[in-house]
């Protein structure tokens, strides 16, 4: 699991190479949290999300990189 603390946005793994997506973290008066799912791509036999990791180095959009149990590195671009 990974936090963007740009966009206030939380990711973690749900199954195979498919992620949560929770948004909503800041939000002022009764807290409101939005999950959604959303697929890097299709997975090999056995494959599945190892590592997650947003990058400090976009700030406009959220950039997340996803390694995954076979040696895989995806990198999802405006993943917010």
């Amino acid at each position: 699991m990974t936090v963007d603390r740009n966009k206030d946005i939380f990711y973690s793994y749900r199954v195979g190479l498919t992620l949560n997506k929770i948004t909503g973290l800041l939000t002022t008066g009764p807290q409101t949290l939005v999950r959604t799912t959303f697929s890097v791509g299709t997975p090999a036999s056995g494959e599945e999300v190892s590592a997650l990791k947003v990058s400090p180095y976009t700030t406009a959009s959220s950039t997340v990189c996803v390694g995954s149990s076979v040696g895989k590195l995806y990198k999802v671009t405006n993943a917010d």
